[in-house]
């Protein structure tokens, strides 16, 4: 373990490596300098050969305290703005492949521009501003989009988790058919954005958040959205039919029209500002849901099966 980590953490960087090999001369020749009254008298008091003699001794410790000082300021500033270079370039190099490949869709090209995606990630590079990229089919997991422009993104029938898109301007994007967990969709402009079944296989969406994002226009029809948050959010003219809205928050949710929100085919234990939820019960009364003084009310005419 300590091996493999010195290996990919040490030997692998060059300014830790650097770092290291100063650090070694430093732990060397500083014990040597504060002990040299002992090891000159003890060591090596009258040795003499040619001219390594004590004097020379004595020279070469203070050329090399200078010889350590220069090359740790100087060499670790050459280094580090040289190491700096090379990020940017890798970054480059993975943004010209994603801006290059962003059209194409084939499940070879679409793992080639995941995995560009994971290696920016580490570079501490979360601005992957690529329009129309298509990652249909893909597994994407963990990853990080924040302050950037993913316009027309396509990820239809993909596997995301825990992913986070944070104000990201990503309109007219498809999720048709993926399975969305965990993720994060905050503060995001997602107008026009389709969750919609594909090939019969609709859009599931468990745990995620899509607080304080625009979704004017988005289509949820048929989608699994239990559990998903919505507060805060512009909800004009969004589409909800045939969709599961099980323990779904829309709190504080912006021009939400309740005429569509009553299409959706499960609504049980939604939960509502008080006047949003007094409306969608003159539509609608077989659903469960929490009511002041209740843990919970069930219709007496209750037959829906949210699962």
């Amino acid at each position: 373990m300590l091996r493999k980590w010195f290996r990919e953490e040490v030997l692998h960087n060059p300014v830790r490596t650097f770092l290291m090999i100063m650090g070694g001369a430093v732990v060397i020749l500083v014990p040597v300098s504060l002990g040299w009254e002992w090891i000159s008298g003890k060591v090596m008091p009258n040795t003499s050969f040619g001219l390594y003699d004590r004097s020379f001794w004595v020279g070469l410790l203070v050329n090399l305290h200078g010889s350590v000082l220069e090359l740790g300021v100087f060499g670790f500033l050459i280094l580090w703005a040289d190491s700096k270079r090379s990020i940017s370039q890798e970054v480059k190099r993975f943004r010209e492949d994603l801006s290059d490949y962003s059209f194409l869709d084939f499940d070879e090209v679409n793992l080639k521009k995941v995995g560009s995606i994971k290696r920016l990630n580490e570079l501490g590079v979360y601005d992957i501003d690529v329009q129309n990229l298509c990652v249909n089919r893909s597994s994407l997991k963990g990853l990080v989009f924040e302050s950037t422009r993913m316009i027309g993104l396509k990820a239809e029938g993909a596997r995301i988790q825990n992913v986070v898109f944070r104000d990201v301007k990503m309109r007219s994007s498809r999720f048709s058919g993926s399975r969305i967990s965990g993720s994060s969709f905050e503060g995001c402009h997602l107008y026009k954005t389709s969750f919609t079944p594909l090939d019969d296989k609709e859009a599931e969406l468990r745990g995620v958040s899509f607080k304080g994002s625009v979704l004017e226009r988005s289509d949820f029809t048929r989608a699994g959205l239990q559990n998903v948050n919505f507060n805060d959010c512009d909800l004009r003219e969004v589409v909800f039919k045939g969709a599961n809205l099980k323990q779904a928050s829309l709190k504080r949710a912006s021009n939400l029209q309740v005429e569509r929100l009553a299409e959706a085919e499960c609504l049980d234990y939604v939960k509502l500002d008080k006047d949003v939820l007094e409306k969608l019960l003159e539509l609608r009364d077989d659903f469960k849901y929490q009511g002041a003084g209740h843990e919970g009310i069930e219709p007496s005419d209750y037959r829906r099966n949210c699962q």
